[in-house]
């Protein structure tokens, strides 16, 4: 079939449409599943040696990233799924430099005195996390014009083990954030793991949900 210019955009729009869908929704529904099986949360320095990492925050994945300040008492949304990867990519204390200066409007200098440092430490830090941002926003946008070809996605619904893993590796850093988590030991400090099982799941998801459900029309 002769596909035109119009047809090959609109379809590989809807191929990522699609794939992002498929895993997000996966993975919120494989984050409740396991919040039903477990009711107590642990510190990482309480697990004994033979307990595998788990994450202590709940349903990570939503319809918009949340971040929660608990001295604050205040949520905050973010429904920008580029923005949202963006400040996901951010170590804890940068994104809430970036969180309070740009979403709650705080100073440098009221930034400073929650965090016990000076102004200039915090504009530096927001400075570089904000360039940090706009390199992935970028990494982003360049990665958005280069999407899966047509031919990738026939020869994937086909079970070619090429494309296939083609296309496993477009959406490898899609996949790793929805499987990231954090944990913290007693005195605080942040260890970002990311979740095997989640991770293998995701990738059979999405292969099976391609060849049995995605529609090129």
């Amino acid at each position: 079939m002769q596909w035109t210019k119009e047809d090959i955009r609109r379809i590989e729009g809807k191929f990522d449409s699609f794939c992002k869908a498929v895993l997000r929704n996966y993975a919120r529904d494989w984050y409740r599943a396991k919040q039903r099986r477990e009711k107590n949360e642990v510190l990482f320095s309480e697990l004994p040696d033979n307990h595998s990492l788990e994450p202590i925050h709940i349903d990570p994945i939503s319809s918009a990233e949340k971040y929660f300040f608990d001295d604050l008492e205040q949520s905050i949304a973010i429904e920008n799924d580029a923005l949202a990867q963006a400040l996901h990519s951010l170590s804890g204390r940068k994104r809430q430099i970036i969180l309070l200066a740009y979403f709650l409007n705080w100073t440098d200098q009221q930034i400073g005195e929650r965090f016990h440092v000076v102004r200039s430490t915090i504009q530096a830090a927001r400075t570089k996390a904000l360039k940090e941002m706009r390199d992935l926003l970028e990494k982003r946008r360049r990665a958005m014009i280069r999407r899966i070809s047509v031919d990738t996605i026939l020869n994937a619904k086909k079970g070619d083990e090429s494309a296939i893993q083609t296309i496993l590796n477009y959406y490898k850093g899609y996949m790793l954030e929805l499987c990231k988590f954090e944990l913290y030991d007693a005195s605080g400090k942040i260890y970002v793991c990311y979740d095997e099982d989640l991770y293998q799941e995701l990738q059979f998801k999405l292969i099976k949900e391609i060849q049995n459900r995605f529609e090129l029309r």
